[in-house]
């Protein structure tokens, strides 16, 4: 009897060890999976960098998004899934629903411009709550950036000791797209005071980023700051001067990105009055978009890596986006001055 009970007592502790050990390597498997799946998914979400029409990128992007998100429901942990929807909710409200309202915007349409306005700032917002989410399980809480909005130096110290400045693809991409997405909201909603009040950390983000890498993403650094000093009255500190002078430094550092030139036109050109500016940029951008249109056109007579040369695939879309902005602009330019 005793002997019995103690093969009993063998057998159910084997039977336990080896339950455990399969619930672990289910759990590993998991971990592993979701790790995989994760980087695999980051590196997918590039190819839309590489996409030249405007609207095949405005109307594929929504369900790869929705396919990215449902990866995120089974492993709300992932940190690049996280970083894949941060960036690229952010840019689709910038370069989709923001090309949208500048059409909306020139062309009169109150309640079109109304509409895609509320879809960029849900966008913008779902991409600054996955980055936040980041942000947090790296150890640094939105209360912890609201807390010290007015001292850079502590804000700068937090994200050094919680993220790493030489991940450039990793944690210091994510805080670029963090800050353009909340730029992105501060600036579509500037009636609201207490989302004003959350502009000086978007700067200290920007400058966490750029002050080690000033030419990070194809002049976005400068773009921001262009922006950043028109968007302020001159009484609060802007300067026109300083955005015109930014403007002009992306461009001549990235001259293949014609994206620069369509937010020159919008941000600095047009609220500057300045036709005459207005239409030399317009003219210039004619003829780099044509260049641009014939790299991305297929020929035998041309070997790949001489067109290579020519165009930068991550590019793609921005220049895409160009295309789509200069046709706004040139189909509206008799109206925009009047």
């Amino acid at each position: 009897m005793e002997r019995n009970r103690t093969l009993t007592f063998f057998l159910l502790l084997l039977l336990s060890s080896l339950l455990s050990s399969l619930l672990f390597s289910c759990s590993s498997l998991e971990t592993i999976t979701a790790k995989v799946s994760g980087r695999v998914f980051k590196k997918a979400s590039l190819e839309m960098e590489t996409e030249k029409n405007f609207n095949i990128f405005k109307e594929g992007t929504p369900a790869n998004l929705k396919m990215l998100e449902g990866l995120l429901f089974l492993y709300p942990q992932e940190m690049n899934l996280l970083q894949a929807l941060n960036k690229s909710y952010t840019a689709y409200a910038l370069l989709a629903d923001e090309t949208s309202l500048i059409e909306f915007d020139l062309t009169k349409n109150a309640k079109m411009f109304k509409d895609k306005k509320e879809d960029a700032i849900s966008n913008y917002s779902k991409a600054l709550t996955y980055g936040l989410r980041y942000l947090e399980i790296k150890g640094i809480a939105l209360n912890d950036l609201v807390k010290n909005v007015n001292d850079d130096t502590k804000i700068i110290e937090m994200l050094n000791k919680n993220l790493d400045a030489d991940d450039e693809y990793g944690d210091v991409e994510l805080v670029f797209f963090v800050a353009q997405s909340l730029g992105g909201l501060i600036n579509l909603q500037k009636d609201k005071p207490e989302m004003i009040s959350m502009l000086p950390i978007t700067k200290i983000l920007f400058d966490w980023v750029c002050i080690k890498r000033p030419n990070f993403y194809n002049g976005g650094c400068d773009l921001f700051y262009a922006v950043y000093e028109m968007g302020r009255p001159v009484i609060m500190g802007g300067s026109p001067e300083r955005a015109k002078n930014y403007f002009l430094k992306a461009i001549k550092e990235n001259p293949q990105n014609l994206f620069i030139r369509t937010m020159f036109l919008q941000h600095y050109h047009i609220p500057m009055l300045d036709e005459d500016a207005f239409k030399a940029e317009i003219a210039q951008l004619e003829n780099e978009l044509t260049k641009f249109i014939e790299n991305t056109k297929w020929t035998p007579f041309e070997k790949e890596k001489e067109k290579e040369k020519e165009t930068n695939n991550k590019l793609n879309i921005y220049n895409g986006v160009a295309k789509k902005r200069f046709d706004i602009f040139k189909q509206n330019e008799k109206t925009i001055f009047n």
